[in-house]
């Protein structure tokens, strides 16, 4: 029987080429499918024979998206590559480097090529954030669309889970004795693993295992659309930021005015640290929690617990110690650190390499009696220096 090696779509004559594994060609009109009407991807390939989706995006440039086929899952597909992390700060100069939009060192250009290459080698993942979506949305600038591209070409359709889901985790097995997250569950190639909240899979009419993938295209093609396309209104998001900035330089306030010991700092950035995901309602109804394990009384008996288990997880053992740093050396906090500190504390948990500012990087160096993570750099030649050394470790461990 002749394998399918591939499908190719065009949106806007609903064409549809099939292409088999004896090296012919079917070419047919389909009925327009259901997001066709709103997407601003106009074409794409399913290609079986690679695992991957291509976009053609609006600006030309081509955006791969591995693909979760059945039989394959994050841990295979992630299985020998490092998960190297980047702030937004050094997509712009990834960008930058890839459009020519604004100047860049030499260095710069020279590691920015070498991620690339990296990433098309399969040596590393580049993972999208929560952050990275919402920044990228709200840009209102002439470099919106080049930055755009750069993070859905170099991408690949790898995210890494939202800092509260990642949370949620955490905490869950270690009130439940669940397995406690590995890197393959936080770096995932399942659509919208960025948000707070779980998304049902796209419903696809099609027969398996494409209707498998026809929902990871659906569901890529929505998120892709909603990077590129117009700004990410501001809904008064900048007002609750605001109000968490003013709260947090409250108890710093507090705390210096009183001259607290560094023993009940650690304890107040704990109790912020809680406070924050009860706010956001995440102890009681967060998946894998909810009443159940939070429920009652269940929260009081185990706080006296937390101080030791929560100093062992990976992420909020992290965001503890950095919430800690930055109470105690007073400096002001400012609206851009609530998104900075947890992804970038999420990812010096689980990742290979973290690169970022220099003011949260410098936080996450500081942090005492955390569990090991990732290596931590402040620009991009430092990132890719350290992958290149996992990357020359590895080849010769397999050498062996």
């Amino acid at each position: 029987m002749t394998a399918i090696r591939s499908f190719e779509f065009d949106l806007d004559d609903s064409s549809l080429a099939v292409e088999l594994s004896d090296g012919t060609t079917r070419r047919d009109v389909v009925p327009p499918l259901a997001f066709a009407e709103v997407s601003s991807i106009r074409h794409f390939r399913l290609d079986f024979a690679a695992g991957q989706l291509l976009l053609r995006l609006p600006n030309g440039g081509t955006a791969p998206v591995e693909l979760a086929i059945p039989g394959y899952d994050d841990a295979a597909l992630l299985a020998g590559r490092f998960v190297v992390y980047l702030d937004q700060n050094l997509w712009s100069t990834l960008a930058a480097a890839r459009h020519g939009h604004r100047k860049i060192s030499e260095q710069d250009a020279a590691a920015a090529a070498a991620l690339a290459q990296l990433v098309e080698q399969k040596h590393i993942v580049l993972p999208l954030s929560s952050s990275h979506f919402l920044e990228t949305g709200r840009h209102l600038g002439p470099n919106r669309v080049p930055l755009a591209s750069t993070l859905l070409e170099l991408a690949r359709g790898w995210q890494m889970r939202h800092p509260g889901m990642i949370g949620i985790r955490e905490l869950s097995s270690a009130l439940t004795g669940s397995a406690a997250p590995s890197p393959a569950s936080i770096f995932t190639l399942q659509p919208n693993a960025v948000f707070l909240q779980d998304f049902p899979p796209p419903e696809s009419k099609y027969p398996e295992p494409l209707g498998s993938v026809m929902s990871q295209v659906i569901a890529a093609s929505g998120t892709y659309d909603a990077v590129i396309e117009s700004p990410i209104p501001d809904e008064g998001s900048a007002a609750i930021v605001q109000r968490w900035v003013a709260a947090q330089d409250e108890v710093v306030k507090m705390l210096a005015d009183d001259k607290a010991s560094p023993d009940f700092v650690r304890r107040v950035a704990l109790g912020r640290l809680l406070a924050d995901y009860g706010e956001q309602g995440i102890l009681r109804s967060g998946p894998g929690l909810g009443p159940k394990v939070f429920g009652g009384d269940s929260l009081t008996k185990w706080l006296p617990r937390a101080t030791d288990e929560i100093a062992q997880m990976p992420y909020l053992g992290r965001l503890w110690r950095l919430t800690y740093t930055r109470l105690r050396n007073g400096a002001p906090w400012k609206p851009g650190d609530l998104a900075d500190i947890h992804n970038l504390a999420a990812a010096a948990g689980y990742a290979t390499v973290v690169a970022g500012e220099k003011r949260t990087i410098g936080d996450l160096r500081s942090a005492k009696e955390v569990t090991p993570g990732a290596y931590l750099a402040t620009s991009l030649t430092e990132a890719v220096a350290a992958v290149l050394m996992a990357v020359v470790d590895q080849t010769k461990k397999a050498a062996e």
